[in-house]
């Protein structure tokens, strides 16, 4: 299975279940090719011009957990089947270049992630490295776009920190799938926990090595 949906504690599965929609409709592909190519070298890194926007009317909070990366690179009709659930230009961008870093099959390494050529999304991009002591991931860094929405500096802040309820859950259950099962993950969650529950944001998160070989993920968030 390319991804999974997971339902969260005290809420009814089948509201999660149905954020995605007619599975057809959400298998349409993006148009920047095929994803292997893509890891072989064999495409450019472009923008892409669209995205599924079937996607943007998802209701929230979702979680969408790509393959795992721990052993190999997984194979190219799963890549793609969670690539396509993937509904930001810059987003699509973001993984693609991360996929494109993936030498050998497994997570790139930090060292291969260069901030010059992601300088357009650095407003909007974070870093996290895992917690050990509070079992949970810690904001390392992150970008201005990420205090503007929170309404405080959450640089240095771990999960329960800066989150509570359903979306302390929600990055949670990421930090699992980033962190120890070495999978991509997508996530939608309201800004409820600091009183912008008007406001939905989106989460791609991807896992890489430092030059110790510990897990950290950069990702990037946006507003739908």
């Amino acid at each position: 299975m390319a991804f999974i949906l997971r339902p969260f504690a005290g809420r009814d599965p089948k509201v999660f279940r149905s954020a995605l929609g007619d599975p057809a409709r959400r298998r349409r592909r993006l148009p920047t090719g095929n994803p292997q190519a893509l890891f072989d070298g064999r495409l450019a890194l472009d923008r892409p011009r669209g995205v599924n926007r079937d996607m943007v009317e998802r209701r929230v909070p979702f979680l969408i957990e790509g393959p795992s990366f721990a052993a190999s690179l997984p194979e190219a009709a799963a890549i793609e089947a969670f690539r396509s659930e993937i509904f930001d230009a810059d987003a699509v961008f973001l993984f693609d270049y991360w996929l494109s870093k993936c030498a050998g099959g497994g997570i790139p390494r930090k060292v291969l992630i260069d901030p010059a050529e992601l300088s357009n999304l650095l407003p909007v991009l974070y870093i996290e490295e895992w917690d050990d002591e509070r079992r949970q991931s810690r904001i390392r860094l992150a970008g201005e776009f990420h205090r503007e929405q929170a309404g405080f500096n959450v640089q240095g802040l771990a999960v329960d920190d800066h989150a509570t309820g359903v979306a302390n859950a929600l990055w949670k259950q990421c930090d699992r799938c980033n962190f120890f099962e070495l999978r991509p993950t997508l996530c939608g969650y309201s800004l409820k926990h600091v009183d912008k529950a008007h406001k939905r944001l989106a989460d791609l998160t991807l896992p890489m090595r430092d030059e110790s070989g510990s897990v950290l993920t950069i990702g990037m968030t946006w507003c739908f």
